[in-house]
């Protein structure tokens, strides 16, 4: 037996409200639902039709179109300044730089003193600051004044490899110097230009180490490898180096990505750190297959 509704009202007599689906109007239903779609979307496309009209007249075109044109003749042309010198009083000329001496981020030459070595140049350099160039006396090209980077330089296994030595190699980001020495424990490159460079260090058995350096003046920039396995950095491949790649495995913590300890740890240098290297620095430990 079904309980009424105590909230059913009872309709008046008279009043049908039996409405069955087969007394709808499916077609009406249809045309009003495409019309309200309709008319929903034409009022968003107008609401959305005015945003764009008016972002589009905020927008500078003539400054935009300016901005082009700069763009396009700066990066067509040649980086750096140009500079001529002429022994006939305009004449003639002779090409001494056209390209900032080598160097696309020198952008002008305001500064030049006569001396008894040769006429010096300062440049405008937004990036790393001025630099000094000479041009000596009857020479065509000037030479860089550039500054000394050294430090000092840690490694390990000295006992194992005698004679082997650091290589350290200094790269530039932005002009084409380049220098390599080699040390056991200091190195010095002189006469670098001004600039962003990449110091690279190695050494046998050790996992190559890189560093990024400015140079604006002498600079100091100690240095440090460690051997292959070493994923703690202390110069030693022992059963702390196992632990720590056995956290990272379990991410517990894992050793940070792009981190010279996890290359270090990357004992089988295949780019990742697994199994495979905590199984290799724990042979190596135990001295059951040594990894130098």
């Amino acid at each position: 037996m079904l309980e009424s509704d105590p909230d059913f009202e009872t309709p008046e007599p008279g009043i049908d409200i039996t409405v069955t689906i087969n007394d709808i109007d499916w077609d009406q239903v249809k045309e009003k639902t495409v019309a309200n779609v309709k008319a929903l979307i034409d009022a968003k496309l107008a609401e959305l039709k005015a945003k764009i009209d008016e972002l589009y007249n905020k927008v500078d075109w003539k400054g935009l179109e300016m901005y082009a044109y700069i763009n396009s003749a700066v990066m067509a042309d040649e980086w750096g300044f140009d500079m001529f010198r002429t022994s006939d009083g305009g004449e003639t000329f002779e090409v001494i730089t056209r390209d900032g001496f080598g160097d696309k981020y020198n952008y002008g030459c305001p500064a030049f003193l006569e001396t008894e070595e040769g006429l010096y140049f300062g440049t405008c350099n937004p990036f790393y600051g001025g630099q000094l160039y000479l041009l000596k006396n009857n020479e065509s090209d000037p030479e860089p004044q550039g500054f000394t980077l050294s430090g000092s330089v840690t490694s390990y296994l000295q006992n194992e490899y005698p004679d082997a030595v650091v290589t350290v190699t200094l790269t530039g980001n932005d002009n084409n110097f380049t220098a390599a020495v080699t040390g056991t424990d200091s190195y010095s490159i002189a006469d670098v230009p001004a600039g962003s460079y990449e110091l690279s260090v190695e050494k046998e058995k050790h996992v190559t180490r890189t560093y990024d350096v400015t140079v604006s003046a002498d600079t100091t920039q100690d240095v440090k490898i460690c051997p292959i396995g070493d994923a703690t950095n202390d110069g030693k491949v022992n059963m702390f180096d196992y632990n720590a790649v056995y956290k990272h495995i379990s991410k517990n913590p894992e050793l940070a990505e792009d981190s010279y300890q996890r290359a270090c740890a990357d004992a089988t240098g295949d780019g990742k750190v697994n199994m495979f290297d905590y199984n290799a620095i724990y042979k190596h430990a135990n001295k059951t297959n040594l990894l130098f």
